[in-house]
């Protein structure tokens, strides 16, 4: 490849050099790369033609320092650019897909795809400053999403950015927004509550659901319990189900809880059935099937219209276990361990308390005492 004579502006061609062509009626940079010439006609971000010179040569300082920092590929600057954040989007997401559970990869794709590619469709990622991630968020609120949904958008967006930093494709991570979050106070059941709501499922379905509460595993942790987990007197979690797919989780993700005596009396008085799996669906044409999620939850619509006591199953389970422990007074680290979560923003969630509970525990101070106001007394 040639370039037209009189034509060279700047540096040799291992250092880049601006050029004027006459047909184009444009400016081009032209850089000599792994023995390759490459001509560079547009702006990576914005993808207008170099018109003036003074801008082709501004977008050949960056080129040269990243040459000197190891980082330039011709690539990265002509159309389809790698870097450009909507085809990072998919080699994002392409990177994760055998790391996540499909759930959550399809939750992942749902965000970057329906929201952030289309507004940064023409931007490189390495380009992405503050004040767009500030404006994006800002026209999310404006999209009348909900502030949760919002909220999860730009933790996908954060997800992808620190996944570009440990890649070396950006040098850092911009300053992010403050994202408001609604976090109401977590619903949660008293041991009692519990024993009432689980006596109402069927005695042969009870198990899954007594176990799972006992240990505070996820719905899908419970489904994919085998005979392997349950082992030196130990609970070791291993398996999730997410898509109606048993997977093994992440190796970060894996975590172990001692076997309790409650645990083990609901293990020993399960029917012995011919399956790898330790709670098996009764209901199910086939022996030895497991539970799905959607059998789990048609129990859980029962029981809850038999009693009278409205709460997600997760609240049930899950989360009153933690929110029952941190009332024992058990530690902060401890309960952390137990659930294996990263921080402490989980945990500190357990400790919070709806106004009518606050309210139960306020006048219960005074339970049985009688305080005198001048002429009134009440009890």
């Amino acid at each position: 490849m040639g370039f037209p004579p009189n034509s060279r502006r700047g540096a040799d061609y291992m250092k880049g050099s601006v050029h004027y062509d006459k047909r184009a009626k444009r400016y081009f940079i032209a850089i000599y790369w792994e023995g390759r010439q490459h001509r560079i006609w547009r702006h990576p971000v914005s993808g207008e033609p170099f018109w003036a010179e003074k801008s082709a040569e501004k977008q050949l300082s960056r080129i040269r320092t990243e040459v000197d920092d190891g980082t330039f590929h011709p690539r990265h600057w002509k159309k389809g650019a790698p870097l450009l954040v909507p085809a990072y989007v998919e080699t994002y997401l392409s990177a994760i897909r055998q790391s996540v559970a499909p759930g959550t990869l399809a939750h992942y794709q749902s965000r970057l795809r329906r929201h952030v590619a289309p507004f940064f469709s023409r931007r490189d990622i390495r380009a992405v400053r503050y004040s767009h991630l500030l404006d994006f968020y800002n026209h999310l609120l404006e999209s009348d999403l909900k502030k949760s949904t919002a909220a999860c958008v730009m933790d996908a967006l954060r997800h992808m950015f620190s996944f570009a930093h440990r890649s070396e494709d950006i040098r850092s991570i911009p300053p992010w927004p403050k994202v408001a979050r609604e976090n109401p106070p977590i619903e949660f059941l008293t041991i009692e509550q519990q024993e009432l709501i689980f006596g109402a499922i069927p005695e042969a379905h009870r198990p899954i659901f007594l176990f799972t509460a006992e240990f505070g595993l996820r719905i899908g942790e419970s489904i994919a319990l085998q005979r392997d987990c349950i082992r030196d007197g130990m609970v070791h979690i291993w398996r999730t189900v997410s898509r109606d797919r048993v997977m093994d989780r992440p190796k970060a993700r894996f975590r172990s809880l001692p076997l309790t005596d409650f645990g083990r009396a609901i293990l020993d008085d399960l029917p012995p059935v011919a399956s790898p799996f330790v709670f098996t669906n009764c209901a199910s044409r086939s022996p030895g099937m497991r539970y799905s999620h959607k059998a789990l939850y048609r129990h859980w619509r029962r029981a809850k219209k038999a009693t009278g006591i409205e709460i997600p199953l997760k609240n049930a389970t899950r989360h009153s276990l933690g929110c029952q422990l941190l009332e024992m007074g058990v530690d902060f680290e401890a309960v952390r361990q137990m659930y294996g979560h990263t921080s402490y923003e989980m945990v500190r969630r357990y400790a919070e308390r709806t106004p009518a509970t606050l309210k139960t525990i306020l006048e219960s101070r005074r339970s049985g005492k009688i305080v005198s106001f001048g002429k009134h007394s009440g009890k």
